[in-house]
């Protein structure tokens, strides 16, 4: 189903959290910038990424920031040895 708000949807919150730490990786965003969470729409009734505050408890997990960290390196040197 094709969202009316024109935004990504993601058929569950799960899906939805883990896009949007991939996000994080690729775009390298700083602490509190880009997207933040994920909410469930009440036209399409799927999951899409939000901007404003509060940030997901994922996001804030320790694990995760080092997981963030570490792929977005990984990215840099791989784009710096294609």
């Amino acid at each position: 189903m094709r969202c009316p708000t024109g935004k990504t949807a993601f058929p569950s919150e799960a899906l939805a959290l883990e896009a949007l730490i991939q996000h994080h990786i690729r775009h390298q965003h700083r602490f509190g910038a880009g997207p933040l969470d994920v909410y469930q729409c009440p036209d399409c009734s799927e999951w899409h990424f939000t901007s404003r505050p509060p940030m997901n408890a994922c996001l804030l997990d320790p694990a995760v920031q080092a997981r963030i960290k570490a792929e977005g390196r990984a990215m840099e040197w791989e784009d710096k040895l294609k």
